[in-house]
This record gives structure tokens, sequence and C-alpha cells, in this order.
């Protein structure tokens, strides 16, 4: 079993991995793999997950100062949270999966070019939707309310409305959600929230009717089946007030 210490040991190592040596890239996450195998023998139970969590969160702390082949150590990042993301399954820790999925997901969306990574977004859309139905599944039967889960799925893939690669996706999926729990109501903080958030798409995009039209239309996507009429009003009433400027 893995202690404190020992993972103290290991995150150092992940570290100091190439500590006064000369590597390339390549042999740079070769260093890597043989640590997780390590770790994987010392210590059957934890060594092998705990070793990739810290790698895949050492590889997100600094993946951006990597300016070398970014292309490279994007697979790489792929590689090791897919790597993650099956060792987390197996142990049963469903929202820890789900939220490496996540995570990568919303790094390839943000840091790749719809030329260059297209594919890759949507394999990995398609990777976290995978993932999710079976943290939607177990939560379920570990007595989560489809309120809760609807609540947090509505936040992750309302978000993706402004990405123009997963935004019908992300609406796909909802519909699905819904059409096989139903809808829930939002309650008052989240109303207030989204509100705010309305706010703030006027505000930043003032002098921009197009702009705001569009972007109330493609939320209206993910609300108009929910209840929450007030909200939805301003939506619709946005859309047509703002078209028409």
């Amino acid at each position: 079993m893995l202690t404190d210490s020992d993972e103290v040991v290991l995150k150092k190592r992940i570290i100091d991995i190439s500590e006064g040596v000369s590597v390339t890239d390549k042999e740079y996450y070769e260093l890597l793999k043989k640590l997780v195998l390590e770790y994987s023998e010392s210590f059957p139970t934890e060594g092998k997950v705990k070793s990739l969590e810290y790698i895949v969160d050492f590889i997100f702390l600094f993946i951006e100062e990597m300016h070398r082949d970014r292309h490279f150590h994007n697979e790489m990042l792929v590689y090791f949270c897919r790597e993650t993301i099956q060792e987390l399954l197996l142990l049963k820790r469903w929202q820890k999966s789900e939220g490496i999925a996540f995570r990568l997901l919303t790094h390839l969306a943000l840091t790749s070019t719809y030329t260059d990574g297209k594919d890759r977004i949507i394999t990995e859309f398609d990777n976290w939707v995978s993932v999710s139905h079976l943290v939607i599944e177990e939560e379920s039967k570990n007595g989560v309310e489809w309120n809760d889960l609807g609540r947090y799925y509505f936040f992750r893939l309302s978000n993706m409305y402004i990405h123009d690669l997963l935004f019908m996706p992300a609406i796909e999926f909802w519909n699905k959600l819904l059409d096989r729990f139903g809808d829930f109501k939002l309650d008052e903080v989240v109303k207030t929230k989204l509100s705010e958030y309305l706010d703030f798409i006027e505000e930043s995009n003032a002098g921009k009717p197009s702009v705001i039209a569009e972007r109330f239309e493609r939320l209206h996507h993910f609300t108009h089946r929910l209840d929450c009429e007030e909200y939805n009003n301003r939506l619709t009433e946005g859309i047509l007030r703002y078209k028409n400027l």
C-alpha cells in the first residue's frame, strides 16, 4: 500500500524524471511509462493508478510550456489520460474518470485547431460520452438523483455552446439524456447564475447584436426542454430582438 511518504517520493520522481540527463521528448515519456510499470509492480493495489494520476496532473501543468512538437505532447497526454481513465473505471472511481476525460476534452478543444485537431477532439468527446454513460448508470445505482446528475451535465454540455465543433454533438447527447431520464427543475441559484451569464453575453458583445442573437439561440437549445420558463422567455425574446437590430 502506498503511504503518504511514498506518494511524496513518487511526485518528486516524476518531476525529476530526466534530471541531469539529456533526453529526447520520446525518451522522456518512455521514462514515465517505465515509472508506471515500476510502481504497478511495487504497489499492486494503488501503484499504477496513483502514478498515472500524478503524471497526468504533471503533464497538464506543464504542457503549455512544451513548445517543441506540441502534437507529440498532446498524443502523450491522450495516452496517459486514457490509461488513467481505464484504471479508474476498473477501480469504480466513476467521477474521477469522468473528470479526467472532460479535462482532456477541454484541453484539446481549447488548444487544437479545427484543421489539425478536429478528429481528435471528436474522438475524445465520444470517449467522454462513453465514460459519462457509465458514471450516470453507476451513480444512479448508488442513489444519486437525476436532478443532481442532470444539473451537473447541463453545465458540462451547455458550456460547449460556443465551440463550433462540439456544439451539435453536445446538443445530441443532451437531448438523448433528456429523452431517457426526463427534464428537471433548475433551482433559484442556478437560474440566477444563468441570468447573470446572459447579462455577461450582452455586456461583452455590446454593439454586436448578431453575435448575441446567435449565442442566445445556441443556449436555448440546451434549456428549452427544462423547467425554467422565465429564462427561456428571456432567451426567445432576446433572439428576436437582437436579430432585428
